[in-house]
Order: structure tokens, then sequence, then C-alpha cells
């Protein structure tokens, strides 16, 4: 989860690096998602605890995106980018603004 996290901040506040890495980046959020969605498939019980971790795994995603990027931490929004719903959605991908 904190990975996928981690690229949808890269994709949404790295500039700099965007036109270059956007599909690898998005490529990878694909993969993910499909990761989760399979193990919540395979044990429907573990939903309740991805909601339980999910502001956690948002933070170390901030502290992530930041380590890799070079960018502030601050840069990131503190508020999760998206819901669990949107964040598991085969076409979400955060909006550039």
């Amino acid at each position: 989860m904190r990975s996928h996290f981690s690229k949808l901040l890269k994709l949404k506040y790295w500039d700099a690096e965007r036109e270059r890495n956007e599909g690898h980046w998005k490529g990878e959020i694909r993969t993910f998602r499909r990761e989760i969605k399979d193990r919540l498939k395979d044990s429907p019980s573990l939903k309740p605890y991805i909601l339980e971790i999910f502001d956690e795994c948002y933070e170390e995603a901030r502290a992530e995106a930041s380590d890799r990027s070079k960018l502030s931490i601050d840069t990131f929004s503190v508020t999760p980018i998206g819901s669990l719903e949107q964040i598991l959605e085969s076409n979400w991908f955060p909006d550039d603004s």
C-alpha cells in the first residue's frame, strides 16, 4: 500500500520527472492495484485492516516520495489524495493540480 501511495504522490507532485516517468509509474500503480485487489478477493477480512492502516501508510508514503524525489515532505498533501475506493479504482489517477 505504501508503494502504491508513493507512486501516486510522485505522479501528482513531481513535475520535473512526470513526463519521463509517467507511463512507468502508472504501470506500477496498476500492478499494485491488481495485487491489492487479488489479496482482498482471497481474504476479504483484510479490508478493515487496510482501512485501519490507511492513514499510516499514506504518511509513510509521503516520506518515501520525499526521499525519492528530493522534494520537501511539505510538498505532499497531509490529507490523503484519494479515498481507498479511489486509489483502488482501475482508471483513477490524481489530477495534475
